[in-house]
């Protein structure tokens, strides 16, 4: 990635897990969008997070985002400048992960990947 694009940030999993649900997913015939063939179609929910939030409120949201409530979420993550300085929020596999970052962090997002997504029960939840 870095030879095609030197300004990519680059984040390297740690202790990465498979979730085995997505291996036993029924696939569907392909869906045919813009004339290409997908077999697994996902949603994607891109939110900017204004102001700078603290750390309980983002966890408290990302530990509700684990549950179905919101729809399937595969991957949730956000870089998000807060009270506390710049953190990484990860959700993968029901798994939550908080890493401080090692920048200041001008623009926060928290961006959602899954299907049958709510997006605006989500949009409620981060307030």
């Amino acid at each position: 990635i870095e030879s095609l694009n030197q300004n990519a940030l680059i984040i390297p999993p740690v202790n990465a897990m498979l979730d085995m649900d997505l291996l036993e997913h029924k696939i569907n015939a392909p869906r045919d969008i813009n004339g290409q063939k997908h077999a697994l179609h996902v949603e994607t929910i891109s939110i900017k997070l204004d102001g700078q939030p603290d750390m309980d409120t983002l966890k408290s949201v990302f530990t509700k985002l684990t549950g179905r409530k919101y729809g399937n979420i595969m991957r949730a993550k956000a870089l998000v400048q807060t009270s506390q300085g710049p953190y990484r929020f990860d959700l993968a596999s029901g798994q939550v992960d908080m890493i401080r970052f090692n920048k200041d962090l001008t623009n926060s997002r928290l961006v959602i990947i899954g299907t049958g997504l709510q997006e605006e029960k989500i949009r409620e939840l981060i307030g």
